[in-house]
């Protein structure tokens, strides 16, 4: 689920050994934060918690600038990186432009990104049954 949406942001508890195991890729101009917890979760079986109730309190200020703020040609060029490093398929390279909605220009739904992923999940032929 992780490639239609960074349901994780980067708030995140994990074990110091394992977070020191993949580390932030910092050849990335930005998404580092996911493309770290997508290999997290991707080659440690996939399982992760989302626990619904507060568990601690978030500052959510930020005194200083965040990459992912800053340029969209920054933002286009860890997306390429990503679908390259990972070896993503063409429907999970259409996915993964979900991401792309949060930032400014581009708050339209990417329609054929929710398409591809109704198929690979098959909710699109229930749909027609």
């Amino acid at each position: 689920e992780i490639i239609d949406y960074n349901s994780v942001g980067n708030q995140i508890f994990i074990e110091t050994k394992l977070l020191r195991k993949y580390l932030f890729d910092v050849e990335f101009p930005a998404w580092q934060d996911f493309e770290c917890w997508y290999r997290i979760l991707f080659y440690e079986g996939g399982r992760a918690f989302n626990i619904l109730d507060y568990s601690y309190i978030q500052d959510v200020q930020h005194d200083k600038g965040r990459i992912s703020n800053k340029k969209i040609e920054k933002i286009f060029l860890a997306r390429n990186m990503f679908i390259k490093k990972h070896g993503l398929s063409k429907v999970d390279s259409l996915r993964i432009n979900n991401h792309l909605r949060s930032y400014e220009g581009f708050s339209k739904p990417r329609y054929l990104s929710f398409f591809y992923s109704f198929v690979k999940n098959k909710g699109f032929f229930t749909l027609f049954l």
